[in-house]
Parts: C-alpha cells; structure tokens; sequence
C-alpha cells in the first residue's frame, strides 16, 4: 500500500479552512436547497415558453444527470467490491487493490475523465448555441490537467495507490461541482428569462 499520507493530511487541512469560507457556506446552502432551487429555475425558464432556452436547459438537466450516475455508480462499485460491515462503512478501506484494478486497469478512471469533459464541452457548446458567453473556467465542474505537466494521466493522480476510503470523499466532491454546474446555469438561464 503507497500512498502520501503527508499529502493527505495538507488535503485535509486545506479544506477544513476552505470549509469555513463564506465561499463554501454559500455553496452548502445551495446544495442543501438543490431540489428547490433546481424546480424554482426550470419552472421560470419553462414560463418564458422560449423554446431554445428550454431546451438547453434540457440538456443541462440530462448531461449533469447522466454524469451523476456515472459518479455515483462508481462509488457504488467500490462498495461493492468491497463489501460494507453492518454499519455501511467500508471493508479493508485502507486498501487500494479494487480501485487500482477498477479505476487504473480496468480504465474507469478514464471513462469519467471523459465522461467529465464531455460534459464539460457540450455544455460549453449548448451556451454558445443560444448565445450565452460561458467558459470552461466559468464552471464548478472542472477537469484540472495539471498532473499531466507532472507526467501523471487524470486517473493515475486521482486513483492510483488511493486507498478506497479516500475515494468517497473524492467522488462526493465531484458530484457536488456537477451540481453546482447544473444551478449556476439554470439560475443563468432563468435570470435571462427576466431581461428578455
């Protein structure tokens, strides 16, 4: 078993004080209210009975879906090949015999690194469609590539060598920019319904 327990202890520091941010608080309660505010936007795009906003705001609710379940069916496969005791928690969660195999062997990992600048770019190209100015750096959902210039892929950075237990935690933050991906452009798309 490798893997830098230093750097997992900076990880965590890190983000106990991001934790605390005003940013982070805001984005809390935005999640927390996600089905709310997720209907009270698709209904005011849905009342401006403009068709290409409709329907963008379609694909916005489709493609974060699908990559929902993708995120979620993957840590649902970890459970599994793990097991779970009575509580739920996790079997041998210090290993990383499944993840290398599921996500680095078996090419998981790849598949959501596409999966995620899939989405990503359609996205992007739907804004563009109906003239919407959006960049990549605009979203939460991101797919940082700095590891490349490091010689490590996407995959081999987030899950070679990572015990399972760390993977949740990893796969919970990524549903949650795909999340905040899919508010911030609804709530994008309503607010244009108010200047048209």
């Amino acid at each position: 078993m490798v893997y830098d327990v230093k750097k997992t202890y900076e990880i965590v520091d890190e983000m106990e004080r991001y934790s605390q941010s005003e940013e982070a608080l805001t984005k809390r309660e935005r999640l927390i209210n996600e089905k709310t505010l997720t209907l009270q936007y698709s209904d005011k795009i849905e009342s401006s009975e403009n068709s290409e906003l409709i329907n963008y705001r379609d694909l916005v609710l489709r493609l974060c879906e699908t990559l929902l379940n993708n995120l979620e069916g993957s840590i649902q496969l970890i459970r599994q090949k793990h097991g779970t005791d009575p509580d739920g928690n996790l079997n041998d969660r210090w290993s990383s015999f499944h993840v290398n195999k599921i996500f680095i062997e078996d090419g998981r990992g790849k598949m959501i690194k596409l999966s995620i600048g899939q989405t990503i770019d359609q996205l992007i190209e739907g804004a563009m469609d109906i003239e919407i100015d959006l960049t990549a750096d605009e979203l939460p959902l991101k797919l940082n590539l700095f590891m490349e210039e490091e010689g490590k892929t996407w995959e081999e950075y987030f899950f070679k060598d990572m015990p399972a237990i760390a993977t949740i935690p990893i796969f919970g933050k990524f549903k949650q920019d795909v999340t905040l991906t899919k508010l911030d452009l609804l709530e994008r798309l309503a607010s244009t319904v108010d200047s048209e």
